[in-house]
């Protein structure tokens, strides 16, 4: 299982992020469980599993520049083809997930199956994804 690589997101690192590409994507409010105050972007870039991360108190324009975009594609693709499903995440956390993408629940984490690899995401905190299985998974017979 490929774990990823985590790193601190820049604006010109984001700036270049095209969002299809984006498989997994977390936006917390400042007052939100976990890693409140947060956007997280996990993206297969140049054969690497990367996992990228702002925060509104090392940088308030990033994140909110990151956070309102990956919202406005969410939203609108109940319209338009854009990239996300929404799903709220409890406690101020909301989770994207890339349309064209199915992941697969593992033990505190999921599972994106791409090729022969599988890669692990995590979630900002085990409340969230707790939260997401629960509500949004059906259990199977």
């Amino acid at each position: 299982m490929i774990e990823p690589t985590t790193k601190k997101l820049s604006s010109e690192i984001f700036d270049n992020i095209k969002m299809s590409e984006v498989i997994y994507a977390e936006a917390a409010s400042p007052g939100a469980m976990g890693s409140a105050g947060s956007v997280m972007l996990y993206i297969i870039e140049n054969n690497k599993f990367i996992c990228y991360i702002s925060n509104i108190y090392e940088n308030e324009d990033l994140f909110l520049r990151a956070e309102a975009i990956i919202r406005d594609q969410a939203y609108y693709s109940k319209y338009f083809d854009y990239e996300f499903f929404h799903y709220d995440g409890s406690m101020g956390n909301d989770v994207y997930i890339n349309k064209n993408i199915s992941l697969y629940i593992g033990k505190g984490y999921f599972i994106y199956h791409k090729g022969n690899e599988m890669y692990r995401i995590y979630t900002s905190s085990m409340g969230v994804f707790d939260y997401f299985v629960f509500t949004y998974c059906e259990e199977k017979q």
